[in-house]
C-alpha cells in the first residue's frame, strides 16, 4: 500500500514505483523533520522511510528531471484503481496517512508538510472516505474478470483480500 507512482500531466508513469520496503531515504527522513519540526503532531506518524515523503525527497534530490514532471502522486494500490476505472483520482483519507502528507486531525492534506516537499495540493488526490462509492468499473476490466457489468465501487479495499472484493463484486 505504501510507496510513491509518480503520474505526468497525461497520467503516464515516469518511473517504477517506489515501495514501501525501499529504504534509501532514512538521510531525507531527518531532512523532512528538521524542515518540520511538528511533523508527527500533524501526520500522527514517526518519519519512516516507508512512508511516501521523504522517497519524494530522494527523488527530487537524485531524479530532478522526474520530479519537475510529476503531476500526481499515488499510493501503488490508487494507481491500479486509476487503471481498473479509467481516470478517476479519489483516495481513502485513511491511508493517505502513511503518505506523511495528511493532517490527521483535520483529515485533509497538510500545506505544511507538502510544501517542504515542494509539491501542493494539486498534485494530490481528491480525498474521500472508505465507505463513499467513488469509481465504476471499466467494462473491459469487468469482462477480463469474469464479472457482470459492475456499476460502482467503494475506494476501501485494505479491508478485504483481491478474492474478496472480486468475488463480492
Amino acid at each position: 500500500m505504501h510507496g510513491a507512482t509518480l503520474l505526468d500531466a497525461q497520467q503516464r508513469v515516469l518511473r517504477p514505483a517506489i515501495l514501501w520496503n525501499d529504504g534509501r531515504c532514512a538521510q531525507e527522513c531527518t531532512l523532512l523533520e528538521a524542515r518540520v519540526p511538528q511533523s508527527r503532531v500533524i501526520t500522527g506518524n514517526l518519519m519512516m522511510p516507508g512512508f511516501t515523503a521523504p522517497k519524494l525527497l530522494w527523488v527530487q534530490r537524485h531524479e530532478p528531471e522526474i520530479f519537475r514532471q510529476i503531476d500526481k502522486v499515488l499510493l501503488p494500490k490508487d494507481y491500479l484503481r486509476l487503471r481498473y476505472d479509467g481516470g478517476s483520482l479519489p483516495a481513502i483519507c485513511l491511508t493517505q496517512a502513511g503518505t506523511m502528507w495528511l493532517d490527521v486531525a483535520k483529515r485533509d492534506w497538510s500545506d505544511l508538510m507538502l510544501q517542504a516537499c515542494h509539491l501542493s495540493r494539486d498534485q494530490m488526490p481528491a480525498l474521500y472516505e472508505g465507505s463513499e462509492i467513488t469509481g465504476a468499473l471499466l467494462p473491459e476490466v469487468a469482462k477480463a474478470w469474469g464479472m457482470a457489468a459492475v456499476a460502482s465501487y467503494r475506494r476501501r479495499w485494505r479491508q478485504c483480500s483481491w478474492c474478496g472484493w472480486c468475488g463480492n463484486g
